[in-house]
């Protein structure tokens, strides 16, 4: 049974995970967790040149502890009662996050679980986005768009191949998600690089492996005709009706894309489908 983490700390994220992730969990099968994490309590501040008493203090820490426990609670009747309605196993897990914050105690949470889901950062997930999460957990994590049409995914899987090693473990990652009589599309770019070390790599050879294990596999070569890479590939997607991409996180060094951009960043601002991230 695959165990699917659901990142719940936007506890809003809920009805838009669980459309992509009760099919799956359905059909691997699988079992949902969903992760809640709250932040840390940071203390109040003295107003001097009078010093807050410890009662006061006392008083303030467990307010806040029992907001944050209520919020649990209210996650966890949620999560159960969408569960119920789709007849799925799973739990709520709550915790509440150190001095590294949410997003180094959610990625240390994840890497318990098999794949993750995570809702597209903006006006729903205000946390921690997804991407980033991708490169910290060492787990897969499949992005979800925040206003999502997607029911059942993994009928037509569009691979983005560029020879890297994180879009090596995207293609082998995704492999579990995919129907019985699904499809897969390997995508290469052709972006004219002259960097040898990364420059295009067609995805014959890997189209060609995959296809031996049975699956229904063809590859594809495309040139660059927009202004990057991710918004070639989110073309590319459409035009062959692709319900699912999946791809390498990061594969130049993440300060790199940060200042400069890349596919990473393009992708995850205007995904139209479920996007699966390995690095």
């Amino acid at each position: 049974m695959t165990t699917m983490m659901l990142d719940l700390t936007c506890p809003e994220a809920l009805d838009p995970l669980m459309k992509v992730a009760a099919p799956l969990a359905k059909r691997l099968p699988g079992r949902i967790v969903g992760a809640h994490i709250s932040p840390a309590f940071e203390g109040v501040a003295p107003i001097e040149p009078f010093a807050l008493s410890d009662a006061y203090y006392d008083e303030v820490r467990s307010r806040y502890e029992r907001d944050i426990g209520k919020r649990a609670k209210e996650v966890d009747q949620a999560l159960t009662k969408a569960l119920s309605a789709e007849d799925l196993q799973g739990n709520l897990t709550h915790a509440t996050a150190g001095p590294n914050g949410i997003g180094a105690k959610l990625a240390r949470l994840s890497r318990n679980y098999d794949f993750v889901l995570a809702l597209q950062k903006g006006k729903v997930n205000v946390a921690i986005p997804p991407e980033v999460l991708a490169l910290d957990s060492g787990r897969p994590v499949l992005v979800v768009p925040e206003a999502t049409s997607a029911t059942d995914v993994g009928s037509h899987v569009m691979i983005a191949w560029s020879g890297t090693r994180e879009s090596a473990r995207a293609a082998f990652d995704v492999l579990p998600l995919i129907k019985p009589d699904g499809r897969i599309t390997v995508i290469a770019i052709d972006a004219g690089q002259e960097d040898a070390t990364h420059g295009f790599m067609p995805g014959d050879t890997l189209a060609r492996t995959l296809a031996r294990d049975g699956l229904n596999v063809e590859a594809m070569s495309r040139k660059l005709t927009s202004k990057t890479i991710g918004n070639e590939l989110l073309n590319a997607a459409a035009d062959i009706g692709a319900d699912m991409i999946a791809m390498g996180a990061y594969g130049h060094t993440r300060w790199r894309e940060m200042v400069f951009g890349g596919a990473t960043r393009s992708i995850i601002d205007q995904i139209t489908v479920p996007v699966l991230m390995s690095h």
